[in-house]
Parts: C-alpha cells; sequence; structure tokens
C-alpha cells in the first residue's frame, strides 16, 4: 500500500524505522507510538500494531493536530494530538508506549 498522499515517502520512513527501533531497544513490550508533525495542521503517527511488527509496507496514519482522530488511529494517540496542538515548536515525538 502506499502512504497518503501528501506525505514524503522520507517522513514515513523515518516513522516506520524509530518504531521498530524503540522495539529493538527494548523500550516498548506490545504497543506504542511514533510520530511526525509534517505541517502545522497534521502529524503522522506508525500503524496500529506492535512496533516490532511494523514492516516498510506499513502505511502511517495521517492525523490532524485538531478535530476528531481518523478511524485509524487508536485512541492513545490523543497524547501525541494535544502535544502537537499545545506545542507549535514541536516537529515529533520520540514516541510513547504502554507497557502490558
Amino acid at each position: 500500500m502506499a502512504d497518503p498522499v501528501g506525505v514524503s515517502a522520507s517522513d514515513a520512513r523515518r516513522v516506520r524505522v524509530a518504531a521498530r527501533a524503540w522495539r529493538v531497544a527494548g523500550l516498548v513490550h506490545a504497543y506504542g507510538h511514533c510520530s511526525l508533525r509534517i505541517d502545522s495542521d497534521h502529524f503522522i503517527v506508525s500503524p496500529a500494531k506492535p512496533l516490532g511488527l511494523v514492516t516498510p509496507e506499513d502505511v502511517v496514519v495521517v492525523v490532524p493536530t485538531h478535530g476528531a482522530l481518523p478511524p485509524e488511529a487508536l485512541p492513545e494517540v490523543l497524547a501525541h494530538q494535544y502535544i502537537y496542538r499545545q506545542r507549535r515548536d514541536v516537529s515529533e515525538l520520540s514516541g510513547s508506549s504502554r507497557r502490558i
């Protein structure tokens, strides 16, 4: 599958690589999210799956900084959305995780 229109291939790749790196580093055990601001009103987030299982073929999710989350985004992405909305100086979040 192709990444959403308007998302650069290099930005999408950065998010996917960061997702796998978090797992390899042992910072997450199951699910988590990596995100990157792509413009003043949107960011991309890793797909809703265990970070260690994110592949180069997975599609990142475009999320608005204001408004409802898209159906592909898990509720935990609200934390990323809130930070990007409140902190326009933040361009990327190293990630968030939920240990289970």
